[in-house]
């Protein structure tokens, strides 16, 4: 097996995301990844890598000390869209070989077309594609302004769903 794509491989076999499962501690998670955390918070712990042949970093996510969401924000800097829409497809065809059919798979930002004045940059880019598991809601999306783009991956624990989006509208209250 190539050693690029052996991560994300793994995390389609009997884990939920990489080589941890919903619900192990952050001991447990940093203790399953065979890197050095690039930075390491109460609630978060982050990595580098390479994934499918672009560097990225993997974050976790901790509620109360169980791991409830994890992912890849993917770091290559393309100056043109078209690159970034080429390594999208490609992540998707990955993705739908190891998960199937996607449940949403929609260009959010329709009214967007290359014909326009902003062709070749990111202005109003949004794809979005996601997957359901028994387990797990993963979901990828690739969206820009004119700041540029960001193209990443969420794993969602189904189980903790609930915990995650109080701890949300709780973070949102304490905001405003």
């Amino acid at each position: 097996m190539n050693s690029k794509h052996s991560a994300a491989v793994s995390e389609v076999t009997d884990y939920d995301f990489r080589n941890t499962l919903w619900g192990m501690t952050k001991e447990e998670v940093i203790y399953s990844e065979s890197l050095q955390p690039e930075s390491e918070t109460g609630s978060h712990v982050t990595y580098k890598d390479r994934v499918l042949e672009l560097d990225t970093v993997v974050g976790y996510h901790f509620i109360d000390d169980l791991l409830v969401e994890a992912g890849y924000a993917f770091r290559e800097k393309y100056t043109d869209e078209k690159l970034y829409i080429k390594q999208y497809v490609k992540i998707k065809a990955f993705l739908s070989g190891a998960y199937g059919t996607p449940m949403l798979d929609e260009d959010i930002n329709a009214a967007y077309s290359e014909g326009s004045d902003s062709a070749g940059d990111c202005d109003s880019l949004m794809l979005l594609t996601e997957w359901l598991t028994d387990r797990s809601i993963i979901r990828m999306i690739l969206m820009g302004d004119e700041d540029g783009c960001e193209f990443g991956i969420l794993h969602r624990s189904k189980g903790h769903i609930h915990v995650i989006e109080n701890t949300e509208k709780s973070l949102r209250k304490s905001i405003n």
